[in-house]
Parts: C-alpha cells; sequence; structure tokens
C-alpha cells in the first residue's frame, strides 16, 4: 500500500535517537519519546515483529508511529524511500494502521505494548537495521535501540537436488555443470536446465522440517518458496500464504500435499541453487524457486502470459547479460532498484567459481 501524502517538519537529526524538528510547538511542545522493548525475529526469516512503548506524546498529538527496516544507515523517516509498498531498495516503513487499515493511525498513539510487524523479503542476504518511530507536529523520534536482523533465505546441507538423468545429488556438491531437472512452465513441461548460481555455504541454528502426503520431508532455512498450485505461484511455506493442506508438485509432476510444517532448532549448514531460465529446481522431489518464478501467475502447470510490453535491453546496460537472460528480467515487473540490489546480493554471495 503506498503512503498518503504527508507534511513532514524541517530540522536536524543528531544519531539515532533524537530528531529537531523547525522549532518547538504551541505550548513547548517536543517530539516524543519511545523505545523498542520487545522483538521477535525467528532465525533469519524476513518477518519480524517490534514491541516499543511510546513514554511521552512530547505535549503533541502523535500522528504515526510503527517501524523502519533498511539497509543500516537508511532508516530515516521519508517518503521517498518509505513506502509501505515492499519495493524500497533502501528502507521501508511500516506505520500503525487506522480501524479500516487504510492508513496510518492519527488520534494520538501513546503507552506500552504498541506492536508492529514487517516483512523484509526485499533484503534476503543483507543485514538490516530495525528501528521504531513516532512522529507529531514538532518532528520524528527514533528509538534509542537498533537492532540489527540478518534475512536469508536457502535449502539445508543434504538436500537432494534431483538431476536430469531422474538421479540426485546433495545440494553442497551441486556444481555449475550439472544439468538439473526443471519444470518449463512456458510449456508446461519437464526440462532441463544448469544452474545459473550457487549460493556458498553458511551456517544457521534453526531450519523448518517440511512434511508432505507422500512421506517426503524438505528442511528450508526460513522461507525457501515452494510452489503452492492453490495460489498460482511460489509461497512462502511458513506463513500464512501456504497452509496446512497446500497442495504441491514433486519431481513426478504428481500432487502432494503440505501436512506439517516444525522448527526444529539445530545448527545446520545451508545452500541455495538458481536455475537458468526456469529459476526452479526439485529438491527433496519438491518443486522449489524464488520470487522472479512468478514472472506470472500459473495455472495448470502453465504461465498465464498477459500482454505486457518487454522491458528495453538498454535497462540494463549495467547488468551481465547472465542475469538479464537467466533471471528473465526484461519480463520481470520489479523496479529496477530493487533487481539491481538482488543480483548485487546474489554476486556478492555466490560460490568462486568460473562460468567459461
Amino acid at each position: 500500500m503506498v503512503a498518503p501524502n504527508l507534511t513532514l517538519h524541517e530540522g536536524l537529526t543528531i544519531g539515532k535517537g533524537i530528531t529537531f524538528g523547525a522549532g518547538t510547538g504551541g505550548g513547548g511542545a517536543s517530539i516524543p519519546t519511545l523505545d523498542i522493548t520487545a522483538h521477535t525475529f525467528s532465525g533469519m526469516s524476513p518477518y519480524g515483529q517490534i514491541t516499543f512503548d511510546i513514554t511521552s506524546t512530547g505535549g503533541s498529538t502523535v500522528l504515526e508511529a510503527g517501524v523502519i527496516y533498511g539497509l543500516p544507515g537508511q532508516t530515516t523517516y521519508a517518503i521517498s524511500v518509505d513506502t509501505y509498498s515492499g519495493s524500497s531498495s533502501t528502507a521501508e516503513r511500516v506505520a500503525i494502521r487506522d480501524s479500516m487499515g487504510s492508513g496510518p493511525y492519527t488520534t494520538g498513539l501513546t503507552g506500552p505494548g504498541l506492536v508492529v510487524d514487517f516483512f523484509a523479503d526485499q533484503f534476503v542476504s543483507e543485514i538490516i537495521d530495525v528501528i521504531a518511530y513516532a512522529r507529531n507536529s514538532v518532528g520524528v523520534a527514533y528509538s534509542p535501540t537498533v537492532l540489527s536482523h540478518s534475512v536469508n533465505i536457502c535449502l539445508a546441507e543434504g538436500t537432494l537436488i534431483t538431476l536430469a538423468d531422474g538421479t540426485s545429488k546433495v545440494i553442497e556438491n551441486i556444481e555449475m555443470s550439472d544439468s538439473l531437472k526443471v519444470w518449463d512452465f512456458d510449456n508446461s513441461v519437464f526440462a532441463i536446465a544448469q544452474p545459473l548460481w550457487i549460493k556458498q555455504e553458511e551456517t544457521t541454528s534453526q531450519y523448518n522440517l517440511l512434511t508432505f502426503s507422500d512421506g517426503s520431508t524438505l528442511k528450508t532455512i526460513e522461507q525457501h518458496r515452494i510452489f503452492n498450485k492453490q495460489a498460482g505461484a511460489f509461497t512462502y511455506p511458513m506463513t500464512d500464504d501456504t497452509p496446512i493442506g497446500t497442495i504441491t508438485m514433486n519431481e513426478y509432476n504428481q500432487e502432494v500435499t503440505l501436512v506439517d510444517k516444525t522448527v526444529v532448532n539445530e545448527t545446520v549448514n545451508y545452500y541455495n541453487v538458481i536455475t537458468n531460465y526456469h529459476m526452479n529446481l526439485y529438491a527433496n522431489g519438491i518443486l522449489t524457486s524464488m520470487r522472479f518464478n512468478n514472472v506470472y501467475n500459473i495455472n495448470e502447470m502453465k504461465f498465464v502470459k498477459d500482454n505486457r510490453i518487454l522491458r528495453s535491453s538498454t535497462e540494463f546496460a549495467d547488468i551481465d547479460s547472465r542475469w538479464v537472460d537467466g533471471l528473465r528480467l526484461r519480463e520481470q515487473q520489479q523496479p529496477i532498484e530493487i533487481i539491481n540490489r538482488y543480483i548485487a546480493r546474489l554476486e556478492r554471495t555466490e560460490l568462486e567459481i568460473s562460468y567459461a
């Protein structure tokens, strides 16, 4: 949702905790006082929940309060980068909403226990800062507490990746020369693709154990997407978008159902692979992918294509052609800023391997 037009007061910002407005309001009003009192980050999930207290309104009605999350040094209140839309490549603002959910709550927020949920999937493979803020007629105040959160989406060590010949190979041993079995959503058939990108090994202390009706299981690191037939898209399994009962597809193009999902606290290494052009693969027999594979809606295992005009190749002049072709960037509808940041993260976290 795009933020409503708001009038900001010019002022000077000093550090993360204090913002001075252009002057004090009537009756000697000042900016609010607030701080974060609790938070919930599930491992390296894009999801988080922040609880904060507004201990003083500064003598002026609090017009807006919430959470800003984004790249370090970018978490400053500004409409130009904080859009509510999930499209910013530097920071996002999530305000406490009014009763209709249509805009910021403006009737005078105060007191303890204010709660905001956020979803930071545009910052995968980044470490982000998370702060609380409150705005009144004098200016914007930030919580002196700044939280740090790491976001990642991958598959656990030992996950079996299906190869083109029907055999499998553990994900940690996948190489750029391997031919993988994938699904071609353009023609609704099986296809073969080589990796476009392989993520270097990292370690975490938690994974999700997904169990399916055919007895197969899959260990995902936070929100690695699986195919969701009902949604016609690849969705995050540990969210309400992928409830128990979700139908997905296995490596034999048979429907299987998600019957359980459990968080396991155990140290595990993790990896990830994106396949060239098709962007999906079969992990422990389950069809998985990433956000760019949602380039069109999917029905009966085939893209439902629209009449969109392909983006000009000149828009991607600074991007290596392997990404332009491999991620079908001319068909994608994400803002170029999001695409640039995503590719920069891929390049920073990929294995040191030759593409010759």
